[in-house]
């Protein structure tokens, strides 16, 4: 009970005094419950979306919707989590928090850090499944296999639930340092991994034009690093926006390891904290965007609530025989004027 008493003072100290935040409180609290929703509704349809179009998961797909399930539960516990905080320390009049206060922020930390900790390990996981699809070629459905990935799915899951709970026994300094160190090291071997990502795919380009195959071999061999090049830009796409809105969250805990704990460092915090959010709730719009099966069954289901998105099938005609109410009605006149026409004849 000592422990979590001491860890609900020290993150305590990362949160404005209510009297000088009370509007930025308030104004965060209502995007985050906007993000909230929006990250409930984009990352389920994405799990339905991965779930439904095809019988069998690729090991990216499943790694995919690995990453699908922690931005929902960013959205469906931590933000709500979140607000429920704030609202908490906007009605205590209490300069120290009360237990209901410190058993939500603890909930809070505990569970943001255990989702973010899963999203960090599977985008630099996809990262590193689109290496090796470059690097290894037909070697790859061989050595990736989808049960090896559900395997390291579950670790890294299971690791990032351990290293969470595990933060309840760090001192504040060694949180700071940890969680820090972690980032960088993310941050670094993922951007080397997609640099040598571009390099591979640039070197195997080279040598299909320099090899004498015949004319469809060519074909095949450049049709496939096509694929897999589109496939490494749209990761990168991923990785870029995930990038911008978590670096200033990592930047954010490096100056607080080596300064004081400040009111404008505060504020900083609650919005890196935020603009971290909005990354659950974009990652469904870059799927949609890049990934032509996820775009077409998203389609189905907003033609489904949007009556105006649908079409009558069992009425439609051919588009060149498609004619206006006026043009219709003319059409048949014209007909009838005809007929009567050659009867007089």
């Amino acid at each position: 009970m000592k422990v979590v008493k001491e860890f609900c003072n020290d993150i305590s100290r990362y949160y404005p005094d209510t009297n000088d935040f009370y509007s930025w409180y308030i104004a965060f609290c209502v995007v985050n419950g906007i993000l909230a929703l929006s990250a409930i509704f984009g990352n389920t349809i994405i799990i339905c979306a991965l779930t439904k179009t095809t019988c069998a998961l690729s090991p990216s797909q499943i790694l995919l919707l690995g990453l699908a399930f922690s931005d929902l539960g960013v959205g469906l516990v931590v933000q709500p989590l979140y607000i429920s905080m704030i609202f908490e320390m906007l009605r205590s009049d209490s300069a120290s928090p009360d237990d209901s206060e410190c058993k939500t922020k603890i909930a809070f930390l505990v569970v943001g850090t255990f989702l973010t900790g899963v999203s960090f390990l599977v985008v630099s996981a996809i990262s590193f499944d689109r290496f090796l699809a470059i690097s290894l070629h037909l070697r790859y459905r061989e050595i990736v296999t989808e049960k090896r990935v559900s395997i390291t799915l579950t670790v890294l899951w299971t690791f990032s639930a351990v290293a969470a709970l595990g933060y309840l026994f760090m001192g504040d300094v060694n949180r700071e340092a940890v969680s820090s160190t972690f980032a960088i090291i993310f941050f670094v071997t993922t951007t080397i991994t997609f640099v040598r990502i571009y390099l591979a795919v640039r070197k195997h380009r080279l040598q299909i034009k320099s090899q004498e195959q015949t004319a469809s071999e060519n074909c095949k061999e450049l049709g496939q690093s096509k694929r897999q090049l589109k496939s490494a830009v749209n990761i990168l796409y991923v990785y870029i926006v995930f990038t911008a809105c978590y670096l200033p969250y990592t930047g954010t805990m490096l100056i607080i390891v080596t300064s004081e704990h400040g009111l404008f460092l505060k504020g900083m915090f609650q919005f890196s904290m935020t603009l971290g959010f909005f990354n659950s709730s974009v990652n469904p719009i870059l799927y949609c965007w890049r990934m032509r099966e996820i775009r077409r069954y998203v389609l189905e289901i907003l033609k489904k609530f949007l009556p105006c998105l649908q079409t009558d099938q069992g009425t439609e005609i051919p588009k060149e025989k498609k004619l206006s109410i006026f043009t219709s009605s003319h059409f048949k006149k014209d007909q009838s004027t005809k007929s009567r026409a050659s009867q007089v004849n």
